[in-house]
């Protein structure tokens, strides 16, 4: 191999960094845009992924402790109606239907709590995985 056969990086239109093979060519404005955007991904992600799934369930936890308080005491009260021997079908009923529907909600709101964790897991793995 003879001397003009060797690469010189400085004076050919293309260079190497690392393993990679890179040519140099003027960028446009979408591959401006987009080289901004790409160094922005982490934050992108922080603001539109991890912080709402964060926010979502943050709300969903806060609603669900007075739900739960909620149907604690609909089922303590419909504890105590099921053992008085002067409580009719009518009562056992509505409190029965108290106690599902705080159950139902507090259900609702887990849920809310496990999918906004999902979200900021989801947000958490994509931080994560950039180069």
């Amino acid at each position: 191999m003879g001397v003009d056969k060797i690469h010189d990086p400085l004076n050919s239109p293309h260079w190497t960094k690392g393993n990679r093979y890179c040519y140099c060519y003027p960028l446009s404005f979408e591959d401006v845009i987009l080289t901004y955007l790409m160094k922005l991904r982490k934050t992108i992600l922080l603001l539109l992924v991890v912080l709402p799934g964060f926010t979502a369930s943050a709300a969903s936890a806060y609603y669900l402790f007075p739900e739960w308080i909620a149907l604690e005491d609909a089922y303590q009260s419909y504890q105590e109606l099921s053992q008085a021997r002067s409580s009719t079908i009518r009562d056992l009923s509505i409190a029965q239907a108290a106690e599902q529907r705080h159950r139902v909600n507090c259900f609702a709101e887990g849920v809310g709590v496990l999918l906004g964790g999902v979200i900021v897991a989801i947000g958490i793995h994509g931080i994560c995985t950039l180069d």
